[in-house]
C-alpha cells in the first residue's frame, strides 16, 4: 500500500523540476501550469497538497504518472519519438506516413 506524504511528493516535483534544467525555474513552470510561484513553493517545500486536477497537469507537464508524484512509485511514462515510431514502420508504410506527415506540416506553414 502506498501512502500519500507531502514533504516526498514536493520533493519530487522538485526534483522533476530541476530534471528539466536551469532554465524551469520556480516562475516558470509556476506560469506555464497555472499557479503562483507561491504556491509552488509550498507544493515543493512539502507545506502544501494540491488538488487531483493539479497532478494530473503536473503528471503531463512533466510527462511522469500521477502515482509516481503522489506516491513515488517508480513508473515512468516513456514517450516514443516520432522517429523511433516511424523506425518500427515497414519500408512502404514509413514512405507513406512521411509524405503524410510533410503534407499535414506545410499546411502548417
Amino acid at each position: 500500500m502506498y501512502y500519500y506524504n507531502l514533504a516526498e511528493s514536493g520533493k519530487r516535483l522538485k526534483d522533476l523540476r530541476n530534471e528539466k534544467g536551469k532554465a524551469y525555474t520556480q516562475e516558470k513552470v509556476a506560469e506555464e501550469v497555472g499557479i503562483s510561484r507561491e504556491y509552488l513553493n509550498r507544493l515543493e517545500a512539502g507545506k502544501k497538497g494540491c488538488s487531483v486536477d493539479l497532478l494530473v497537469i503536473f503528471a503531463q507537464y512533466y510527462d511522469v504518472t500521477m502515482d509516481y508524484i503522489a506516491y513515488g512509485k517508480e513508473e515512468r511514462i516513456h514517450s516514443i519519438s516520432l522517429s523511433e515510431k516511424m523506425d518500427k514502420l515497414p519500408a512502404d508504410r514509413r514512405i507513406l506516413a512521411g509524405k503524410l506527415i510533410n503534407g499535414i506540416l506545410d499546411n502548417l506553414l
